[in-house]
């Protein structure tokens, strides 16, 4: 059962450099409110969005975290349903796609 499971885990496709071009579809973040410090770890719940994509001629949901800062402006171009862009490693996982290192996250 743990094999099957780490096969879903492992990347299906070969990872690529990207540049997603769409619209922030969800949202998501787990700190409730007072709740501003990091766990024991030292870590902090991430800022997770997903935004819809239109890769050459296929549409994926991929999910990346974003910091704070980032994550607000994801936040006013989903109220906006503004066109979003943002570079990053594109990684099948599973069944979910996933950007990792995003950078250079913007709307217009």
């Amino acid at each position: 059962m743990l094999d099957e499971a780490s096969e879903r885990l492992q990347p299906t496709t070969a990872p690529r450099e990207v540049e997603i071009d769409g619209y922030v579809t969800t949202l998501h973040h787990d700190r409730r409110e007072g709740e501003d410090e990091p766990d024991a770890e030292g870590a902090t719940e991430p800022f997770r969005v997903w935004v819809w994509w239109n890769d050459r001629g296929e549409f994926r949901k991929v999910q990346f975290d974003l910091d704070e800062e980032t994550h607000r402006k994801a936040v006013n171009a989903y109220d906006r349903k503004a066109h979003v862009k943002v570079g990053g490693r594109l990684e099948r996982l599973g069944k979910k796609w996933v950007l990792l290192h995003p950078q250079d996250f913007r709307s217009g």
